[in-house]
Parts: structure tokens; C-alpha cells; sequence
């Protein structure tokens, strides 16, 4: 993000949930490797952040559905990849956020190189750079950066890996997180959720088309 002002669909779902309890809404820019320490130190309140659903999260903060993503593959215009699984990265250098569950990506005989960064947007310079050949990604920023960037960018293959994704919450903590699930009902109700999915050109992601 740097200098310049936060904007994406988790901003703006950020926003109607603070709008709808009657709070103040702020941005905590956080590497998202210590995302979740930092919730529960109370570094922040509620955490929006394309963070999937797992078990082994789930162990640590309570989630409250609210998108359903996959991951995508982010190559430059005249890049000739077909990306289309997990696989397909063997062999190449990919660059991708620490922390996330495109870092650990697998491959056979490690033959796939995975340079993880803080953030995305320096995953995505090393692509813009010649660096990597890959930025990996979840499938919302995958396409933020395209819609962004055009003339250099395109998206190789489909989405692979769709799982629901969570607004996170320490856990048991009733006194807020009743209040959020409200909140998003409200947002939900009232076409704020679907009109913010339209801005973004996300609506796949729905959650209500989650499995």
C-alpha cells in the first residue's frame, strides 16, 4: 500500500462493519505472518484480511465466514505459462506473501523456488521486475492486480484451491464477536455485501456459495 490511501474489497468490508456497530473504522498495516499474534495481543480488534478458513487457524481465533476465494496466478502479458495447478509451478520462480498458504506451496523433488515476501505488493514487484516468473496469490488480489495493471499483467489458468475465507476474532470473545456477526447479517441484508462484491467484481465469491 505504502504512502498511499488503503483501498480493496476487505477495506471496504472493514468500513460497513464498523459503520454498521457505530465504531470508528482504522487500518493496522500488519505482515501477514504475525497476523494472528497480533490480533490477540490486541495490536487490533477485528482482523479482514483474505485469511482462509483452517483448522489449524481456527485453533487460534474464531472466524466468521464471509467471502469464498481461491488462488491465482499472476504472470507478466507476454509470459507463454499455463498455469492451471499446484504443479504446474515446478520448475519455475514463483514469489509469494509469507505466511499465506501460496508459500507452502508443494512440489515434487522441491524443484519449485518460492521467494516469500511481507506483503504482496512486494511479491508483485519482484514479478514486475523480471525477479520471479509467478506471483501467487489469492484470486481477489490476483485480479485487483490485473484490473491495475492491464497493459502488464494477466492472469495464467483459473482458479485452483476455492475455500471459504474469515473475518477473525480471538476467541470466545462474545462481546465482540456477537456484535460483528450482526453486523455482517446487516450488511448482508441491507445489499451492502453484494454491492461492495460488485465493486470489486468479486461476486463469485459470495458466501452464501460456499460448500
Amino acid at each position: 500500500v505504502g504512502t498511499k490511501t488503503p483501498d480493496g474489497f476487505d477495506i471496504d468490508i472493514g468500513k460497513a462493519l464498523a459503520a454498521a456497530m457505530g465504531l470508528n473504522f482504522a487500518v493496522v498495516d500488519t505482515p501477514f505472518a504475525g497476523i494472528i499474534p497480533a490480533l490477540n495481543t490486541k495490536k487490533f480488534d477485528i482482523m479482514v484480511s483474505a485469511m482462509t478458513i483452517t483448522d489449524a487457524r481456527s485453533a487460534q481465533v474464531d472466524f466468521i465466514p464471509y467471502f469464498v476465494a481461491g488462488e491465482s496466478f499472476v504472470v507478466a502479458k507476454s509470459s507463454s505459462l499455463n498455469l492451471t495447478q499446484l504443479s504446474d509451478l515446478c520448475g519455475h520462480k514463483v514469489a509469494a506473501e509469507s505466511g499465506t498458504a501460496e508459500a507452502g506451496a508443494p512440489c515434487a523433488n522441491n524443484k519449485v523456488k518460492v521467494t516469500t515476501f511481507q506483503k504482496d505488493t512486494e511479491a508483485l514487484v519482484e514479478l514486475k521486475k523480471g525477479n520471479v516468473e509467478i506471483h501467487f496469490t489469492d484470486s481477489p488480489v490476483a485480479a485487483y492486480e490485473v484490473l491495475k495493471d492491464s497493459s502488464n499483467l494477466k492472469l495464467s489458468g483459473g482458479i485452483i484451491e476455492v475455500a471459504p475465507e474469515g473475518i477473525a476474532l480471538r476467541k470466545n470473545d462474545a462481546a465482540l464477536e456477537d456484535p460483528v456477526k450482526a453486523a455482517f447479517a446487516q450488511i448482508q441484508s441491507d445489499g451492502t455485501y453484494a454491492n461492495i462484491l460488485k465493486k470489486w467484481n468479486v461476486s463469485d465469491g459470495d458466501i452464501k456459495n460456499a460448500k
